[in-house]
Parts: structure tokens; C-alpha cells; sequence
């Protein structure tokens, strides 16, 4: 990302100065520059080297594209100088209906699927630390989900397979928690949806109801629709977005993986985020009898 250093970024980089409580000297020697570098900057005689940011948003757990668009979330900063590694702003935690193991299931999948440093630099778009997802059953809400994912989109150039994918990396997280050996336990595909929509959703969220509204042998169709109470709390009309219903696509494919068979094949017939009243998946798979 080719930006000039402006004096708008100039006063940024002060004000994190203060934010974090250094001296001039002090904020030279964290940039890696002599005083009389960081005078030369301060004056406007000369801009911030390449080296010097990238050590500032290392630190810091800053995205530099952010900090060129002057997007930094000043508190989380301050909570980060200070060790506060756990720190989720509150507009992430109120009207909470996910927890953090499903957001440790994103970091896994895109680990496995684009590299470490991906996870590591797409916390930086959020600035929020690995750490504040430590524990999987803290509680944070779909906006928090929703903004994840539409910076990976926009940085990795992610499509609907890829986070159809993400959805898949489920089984991955669960399949020898409870939740796997419940759905393990299942006599056929039939029941293992049965068991997970009816049972187990909630356990992996509640921003939506689910409901089985069609079951044939080889296909069942469930539909999702809006927990109002959370959108309610979130102060939006519909919560969520495409990326969100692409990754329930594919933790609703990956539902036969636990009797030891091959996805579903999902589609999505109807969704909310392209005006319908609700949303619809569509699943067909091969009905095998397992036990």
C-alpha cells in the first residue's frame, strides 16, 4: 500500500504517543530513530520510514492500511500498552450471541487455508489480540463475526467457496468435544441434523432460530430465521451478513463428517441479506445407516 505520510497521520502518531505515555525520547527509541530523526519528522522536514511503522503496528497490534486511513481505536491501544491483551470493545460484547470458540474456529481456518501471518495480520483489522479469544465459552456478538469477515474479504479477496469452507473447518473445532460425540453418536445423516438443529445450535450461537421445515431421506431443509432480541440489542434491522450465512452453509455441510461420510451439498434458496423474509438451506446428502 503505496500512501504518503501526511500531517493528519502526523498528529495520529502523536496522539498515540500520549495515548501510551512516552516521552519524545522514548517514542524515538520505539520507532528506532534518533532525536533528531523524530525531530526532522515532528518539524514536517521529513516522514515516518517504512521501519518505523512497521515496528509501531507490530507493537501495538496495528493494521498499517488502518493507520494511513486513520482508523485506530485509541482505547484498545491504551489497553494493549498497558497488557490488557483480553480487551474486546463493548460495541463487540453487547447483545452477544456467539462466544469465542466459533471465532477460534475462523482463526484455525484461515490459518489452515491462507497462512500463519494471515492470522495474525487479520486480528490486526480488527485490533483485537488472539489472546481475548482465549476462553471459548466468553461471549462476543455477530458484529464482531460480521466485520472479521468482511476484512478478510476485502484484504484476501475471499469469495463465497472460501468461507463456505471456514463453515466446514467446524467439524475440525468440534468433533472431539461433546458436541462431536453427540453428533457421532447418531444413527444415520437424518438424525445427525435432526440432532444438530434442534439441539445443538444453540450451542454454537443464537443470533438465529433454526428449524427443520422439510425432511426427505436424502434432503432436509432448514430455515433461519432473525433472533429479533439480538438485532433488537445491536440496533439493526436485519444482524449478519452473506459472509455469516456462507459459514452456516458450511457447518450445515459438514454435519455427515461426524458418521464418517462425505459433506452435504447446501444451497441457499432464500436469504435475508437479499430481501427474503428469512433464510433457507437446502441440504441433500447420501442417507447411510451408520450403527
Amino acid at each position: 500500500m503505496k500512501v504518503e505520510f501526511k500531517e493528519e497521520h502526523l498528529q495520529l502518531l502523536m496522539r498515540i504517543r500520549d495515548v501510551v505515555g512516552a516521552s519524545n525520547e522514548e517514542w524515538a527509541e520505539e520507532l528506532m530513530l534518533t532525536s533528531r530523526q523524530f525531530g526532522r519528522i515532528v518539524s514536517g522536514r521529513s516522514k515516518l520510514p517504512a521501519h518505523s511503522l512497521i515496528e509501531l503496528c507490530e507493537k501495538y497490534n496495528l493494521d498499517p492500511e488502518n493507520f494511513f486511513r486513520l482508523k485506530v481505536d485509541l482505547r484498545a491501544l491504551y489497553e494493549h500498552s498497558k497488557g490488557n491483551l483480553d480487551y474486546i470493545p463493548e460495541e463487540f460484547t453487547k447483545a452477544a450471541g456467539s462466544n469465542c470458540r466459533t471465532f477460534q474456529m475462523f482463526l484455525e481456518s484461515v490459518e489452515d487455508q491462507i497462512g500463519w501471518d494471515a492470522r495474525i495480520d487479520s486480528l490486526r483489522k480488527i485490533q483485537i489480540h488472539e489472546k481475548a479469544f482465549s476462553n471459548p465459552h466468553r461471549k462476543v456478538n455477530i458484529r464482531l463475526m460480521s466485520n472479521y469477515l468482511l476484512a478478510l474479504k476485502g484484504y484476501y479477496n475471499l469469495k463465497e467457496p472460501d468461507f463456505f469452507r471456514i463453515g466446514q473447518h467446524s467439524y475440525e473445532m468440534h468433533r472431539d468435544l461433546t458436541f462431536g460425540m453427540l453428533m457421532s453418536s447418531q444413527k444415520n445423516v437424518s438424525e445427525a441434523y435432526e440432532k444438530l438443529i434442534w439441539d445443538l445450535s444453540p450451542y454454537m450461537e443464537n443470533n438465529n432460530k433454526y428449524k427443520i421445515s422439510k425432511m426427505t431421506k436424502n434432503c432436509v431443509q432448514v430455515d433461519c430465521c432473525q433472533n429479533f432480541e439480538i438485532s433488537e440489542g445491536l440496533g439493526v434491522e436485519i444482524n449478519g451478513s452473506v459472509e455469516t450465512c456462507n459459514i452456516r452453509a458450511g457447518i450445515l455441510s459438514s454435519a455427515p463428517r461426524y458418521l464418517g461420510m462425505t459433506p452435504s451439498r447446501v444451497l441457499e434458496t432464500q436469504c435475508v441479506h437479499r430481501g427474503d423474509a428469512f433464510c433457507r438451506f437446502v441440504i441433500t446428502h447420501k442417507e447411510t445407516s451408520y450403527h
